[in-house]
């Protein structure tokens, strides 16, 4: 058994080297690198009184609208900060700790807690001891993702919470069905279930009670009433039992579907693919550009990742986890404001510098703001932006002047923050993973490819290995002797190369 478990772990490690020995590669280089600070690593932790979600999920808000409540989080937290797991999982789970005494509850009931107290983040202690103590937990934020492992542990024991109501393998008197079918603690049940439905029923009439509670409250009287005050009764009469059974089964099942289908289904959004796939009214201004590799800054987020790659476009925006930080300092210099030190992509200021963006081959911008037309650039005989859309609020600028995706550049000016002289070189084919330019020059120059330095690039010079050296600390570059060359780039990740 030890060897046949070990084996699997290997080969599990060996099929999961491929996506996560890179993914190790790159985290040190991205911004993450050197860990976050404490503050933003305990982003959205969850607060204490959220704890009120397990039974009303809509209590602080949700992504459908407010409800009359203070909630000081953004309605985007409601997937990180909401733990609901439906009303009678809840019951079940508290059966099965009462009844059903495993060591594999105290398991899943272990991850549980120590999940959730993991969650509150910087509202208990334990989550600081993992951030300062243990290595890599400072490359990571949102302690209330840790749900997750709560939300499965409830369900697990929910599970044996349904063996705790039909199993007959215990002693009688500490059967679900024998402590809830005595005469006492039954009337108790049936009482509370009236004194339930009677509330229940006044609050609707007076307008008590708001309408995103009403579902709630009524699905806890009938997981109550079901388990608590017709499940003794079905279980313990002799007379029909297999078929009682089977009913009370089927109305557990029933009412399970109906309370997670309810609450989740709301949230399941089913449009037609034309609306899902209809581009902005820009994107065909931006598709009529004559060159043929440019990229744009989108601050609006307007144009997205997928709707940019169906139309063949480039964005430089990134996604918040996942740039590398010298491509951050690089790309701050183009705000206004000094992002220097934060742990996110900070984007969306108004542009101070329209040189970084030419760099980056930008020919549009897409903003919300209004631009000088002149932005920028003194001697080159052109004017800096041009607006080539205005709708709704949108606004698309042209920069008439960016430089090309690869170019050439004298060998004086590679220390230059902007280089002056320039050539452009030609593409002859662009993969993420293959990049192949055709360049000649009369003179020692360097050729600059407009794509980000990363270990794993190497390069080859018609057929001949040369090295690729950073240019502003960013970009790749490949020094040339005077000739025709074809340069061809080719990645493949370093921490895989033996």
């Amino acid at each position: 058994m030890a060897l046949i478990v070990l084996l699997s772990v290997g080969l599990c490690g060996v099929i999961s080297a491929i996506p996560t020995l890179p993914v190790w590669e790159y985290s040190h280089f991205a911004n993450r690198g050197d860990g976050v600070s404490y503050d933003f690593s305990t982003y959205m932790s969850l607060p204490p009184s959220d704890l009120e979600t397990l039974f009303i999920p809509d209590l602080y808000g949700s992504p459908l609208g407010q409800v009359p409540s203070v909630n000081p989080f953004p309605m985007v937290s409601y997937w990180e900060l909401c733990l609901y797991v439906g009303i009678l999982s809840v019951f079940l789970c508290v059966l099965a700790i009462l009844f059903w005494r495993t060591r594999h509850i105290g398991l899943f009931l272990f991850f549980a807690i120590f999940s959730l107290l993991f969650s509150f983040g910087d509202y208990f202690p334990l989550y600081s001891a993992f951030y300062h103590y243990i290595p890599g937990f400072s490359l990571f934020r949102i302690p209330a993702r840790m749900l997750f492992v709560f939300t499965f542990s409830l369900a697990m024991i929910a599970g044996f919470g349904i063996d705790a109501v039909f199993n007959n393998n215990v002693r009688k008197k500490n059967r679900f069905s024998s402590f809830f079918g005595k005469p006492v603690i039954h009337l108790v049940c049936i009482c509370i279930a009236v004194a339930g439905m009677s509330l229940l029923a006044v609050s609707y009439i007076e307008h008590m009670i708001a309408a995103p509670y009403i579902v709630p409250a009524l699905l806890v009287w009938i997981a109550f009433t079901t388990l608590f005050c017709l499940g003794p009764v079905i279980l313990k009469d002799e007379e029909g039992k297999v078929r009682k059974r089977n009913l009370l089964q089927l109305l557990l099942i029933c009412i399970l579907i109906v309370d997670l289908f309810s609450f989740g289904m709301r949230f399941v959004d089913t449009k037609s693919p034309t609306e899902t796939f209809e581009n902005p009214g820009f994107v065909p201004i931006i598709k009529n550009e004559t060159d043929s590799y440019f990229r744009i800054y989108d601050e609006t987020g307007l144009l997205g990742q997928n709707i940019a790659y169906r139309n063949n476009l480039y964005l430089i925006n990134g996604y918040d986890p996942t740039y590398l930080k010298e491509y951050q300092s690089f790309f701050i210099q183009s705000q206004s404001v000094n992002y220097s030190g934060h742990s996110e992509w900070m984007q969306g200021a108004v542009i101070g510098n329209f040189d970084i963006l030419r760099q980056l081959n930008v020919r549009y911008i897409i903003t919300r703001r209004n631009y000088d037309s002149n932005e920028g650039i003194p001697g080159r005989g052109v004017s800096g932006l041009q607006l080539v859309y205005d709708n709704d609020s949108v606004l698309v600028y042209r920069l008439n002047f960016t430089y090309p995706r690869a170019y050439l550049i004298p060998l004086s000016e590679f220390n230059n923050a902007t280089p002056v002289s320039f050539q452009p070189a030609e593409i002859e084919q662009y993969s993420p993973n293959t990049i192949t330019v055709k360049a000649t020059t009369d003179t020692p120059e360097y050729l600059i490819l407009s794509e980000i330095y990363y270990p794993g690039w190497t390069a080859l010079d018609n057929s001949r290995p040369v090295e690729i050296i950073r240019y502003q600390n960013v970009f790749r570059a490949v020094y040339l002797d005077p000739g025709s060359h074809q340069v061809t780039f080719t990645y493949f990740p370093k921490i895989l190369t033996f």
